[in-house]
């Protein structure tokens, strides 16, 4: 009786051509979960506060370009949310030259600026962007 089956080396061919296959789907996973994580990233560069006014200065150290929407709208990358009350923080965003702005380029430097009252009060937020979250504390 012969026996019938794939050789040795067509039996290796299949596996190596199944593992090439498997390595490449887990890099075409891999790579876009990564760039994800690294596309929309903030650095929080500098607080402060005058006359009940709160300013946080922050970086896009990201990839991309990070869109923004004043009072958190649903366009916004960035979100933020008074620590304190629990609810999303109304502010404005603008450039170092306190231009409204819509969207902050890779390695911009924009601010987040927002009322904290009464006088003396800390005012914390936390800004939530890709998936990470960075807190912020205002001394007024």
């Amino acid at each position: 009786m012969a026996r019938k089956g794939i050789t040795p080396v067509i039996a290796i061919i299949v596996l190596l051509l199944i593992t090439v296959a498997l390595a490449g789907a887990a890099w075409s996973f891999m790579s876009a979960y990564w760039e994800g994580l690294v596309a929309k990233s903030i650095h929080i560069t500098d607080s402060y506060c005058s006359t009940n006014e709160a300013t946080v200065l922050i970086r896009n150290t990201g990839t991309g370009k990070i869109t923004l929407e004043n009072d958190n709208g649903p366009a916004s990358d960035i979100i933020v949310i008074n620590t304190i009350a629990g609810t999303n923080q109304d502010g404005e965003w603008e450039d170092l030259s306190n231009n409204g702005i819509t969207e902050a380029a890779p390695g911009k430097v924009f601010k987040f600026v927002f009322s904290c009252t009464p006088a003396g009060s800390m005012c914390n937020v936390r800004f939530i962007v890709g998936g990470k979250s960075l807190p912020a504390s205002v001394q007024c």
